[in-house]
């Protein structure tokens, strides 16, 4: 029996918002725009995987995801915590040269107290430089407009991107327990460009299962019937490790018809598949692209059999 579980976010779920047009301006002079081409071309840049050359407009901002601010309660937790590591060998090697050059001299005092000197010096650097990275953190943020998307990292230049020059978007949220508490939840999520590498988005931006849905709600729509119909004329579709035909799925070398998979499911960050022979396939969410338009096909695909 093929039994298909659907992820927490369906399709029907993340419909496209409608954007309010921005106001209308007047047109400007021919001395206005001599000024403002310089500086416009300057902070443009260019699309990834295409020639170097201005970019358009992305459109008016439909909203903007910031990175989480570095807050008081945070700040006192990197303080206390790079004290400690810092001050307590710093203590216990000034406490060890006192006890140890009352009975055996200064100079064996230092030699024996030096490691737990480098230790705090080290303890030091290593909080310094968490900061550092903490505050650069903030920096990141991601933007979705009418056109397209911007994208900026700690570290790093301004990205840009036309929604056509996107084909794909991978996700995952899993949850984080200590000692059967349950610590929070994280998300992460991947860009997939047309042409170049996958592009991982900023951690920590606030809002970011909002950020998630919306991407999605405006992605599916446009890729959707492309790949409908592709499927339809017989090709594959890849969608990360996986791959998907009117015949069957596969994964590398190994193929399986759509009678021999038994279930789909998602659990904590990881899509199962169970295939005859008693074979369970797990991926990272994050490493599927399309996940919620993969498991709309593979419905399409699937046998006559009514789920259970």
């Amino acid at each position: 029996m093929y039994i298909l579980s659907q992820p927490d976010l369906k399709l029907s779920d993340t419909q496209p918002q409608r954007v309010l047009p921005p106001p209308a301006r007047p047109p400007l002079t021919r001395s206005e725009r001599a000024r403002l081409e310089p500086a416009s071309s300057s902070r443009s840049g260019s699309l990834p995987g295409s020639p170097a050359k201005p970019v358009k407009s992305l459109g008016a901002l439909v909203r903007r995801y910031p990175a989480r601010p570095l807050g008081w309660g945070e700040l006192l937790a990197l303080a206390c915590l790079g004290s400690l590591g810092v001050l307590a060998p710093l203590g216990y090697g000034l406490w060890q040269t006192q006890v140890i050059q009352a009975s055996h001299g200064l100079v064996a005092a230092q030699a024996a107290s030096r490691i737990w000197y480098i230790l705090a010096l080290l303890a030091l650097v290593c909080f310094g430089w968490l900061v550092i990275v903490r505050l650069a953190a903030q920096r990141a943020f991601v933007a979705v407009h009418e056109n397209g998307l911007a994208l900026r990292k700690s570290w790093g230049a301004l990205s840009r991107w036309r929604w056509s020059a996107i084909s794909g978007l991978a996700s995952e949220h899993s949850e984080h327990y200590f000692l059967g508490l349950r610590l929070g939840t994280r998300y992460r999520a991947v860009l997939v460009p047309t042409t170049g590498k996958p592009v991982r988005l900023p951690d920590g931006l606030a809002n970011y299962p909002e950020l998630i849905s919306q991407l999605k709600a405006i992605l599916y729509p446009r890729l959707l019937p492309d790949l409908e119909a592709n499927l339809q004329a017989g090709q594959s579709l890849y969608f990360g490790p996986l791959a998907i035909s009117c015949q069957g799925l596969s994964h590398r070398a190994q193929r399986w018809t759509w009678a021999e998979v038994q279930h789909f499911d998602i659990q904590n960050g990881l899509l199962e598949i169970n295939t005859r022979p008693e074979r369970k396939l797990r991926f990272p969410t994050s490493q599927i692209p399309n996940l919620e338009l993969l498991l709309q096909l593979v419905s399409q695909c699937a046998p006559t059999q009514a789920p259970a």
